[in-house]
């Protein structure tokens, strides 16, 4: 008994570095979640080494981990969205005159500040629809062929505070195939 407390004691500690670690790297992509619960071993996920003096089980920070971990993931997955929608939107700003004398060829180029304010116009009215707190555009470039945004918003978790942000980045270039 005293052998499986100690062991305990030991893969609660473990997890608890590996937690912190997880803190300092807040764009995992989950599969560190699940690496750590499959060298945890399963006793300890389903709760069998119970509490410390006081302290939450091995189960509780693992499934704080998760929560905080899925949480981030699904963020990430959320402001990457705004991004991509952003450049799709910013797309639309072609040359009409242009296209209209020629057709769609190689001459069809993007305006720039159209490009700009289309991806802008996109992300503002998002935010109406579905805030993001803290949403920061930190670029948003057009060039005649691309479009690209890059957004960043706070990292935000249920059980562990992160003060931390996360950045995302797309692009989009104008190509004729013909």
């Amino acid at each position: 008994m005293q052998q499986h407390a100690h062991w305990c004691a030991q893969v609660e500690e473990r997890v608890r570095a590996e937690v912190r670690a997880l803190r300092l790297d807040p764009m995992h992509d989950g599969t560190q979640v699940l690496s750590i619960i499959e060298r945890i071993g399963a006793d300890v996920v389903i709760g069998s080494c119970g509490t410390h003096e006081g302290q939450p089980s091995v189960a509780s920070d693992v499934a704080a981990v998760v929560t905080d971990a899925s949480m981030a993931f699904h963020q990430r997955s959320v402001l990457q969205a705004r991004a991509d929608a952003a450049v799709l939107a910013g797309s639309q700003g072609i040359d009409l005159t242009t296209y209209y004398l020629r057709g769609a060829t190689t001459a069809t180029t993007l305006v720039p500040s159209n490009a700009q304010s289309l991806a802008l116009r996109q992300i503002e009215r998002a935010q109406i629809d579905d805030t993001i707190d803290g949403l920061e555009v930190v670029a948003l470039q057009a060039s005649p062929t691309t479009v690209t945004a890059v957004l960043q918003a706070p990292i935000r978790t249920a059980f562990w505070p992160i003060e931390a942000t996360m950045t995302v980045e797309s692009s989009g270039r104008l190509d004729y195939v013909g």
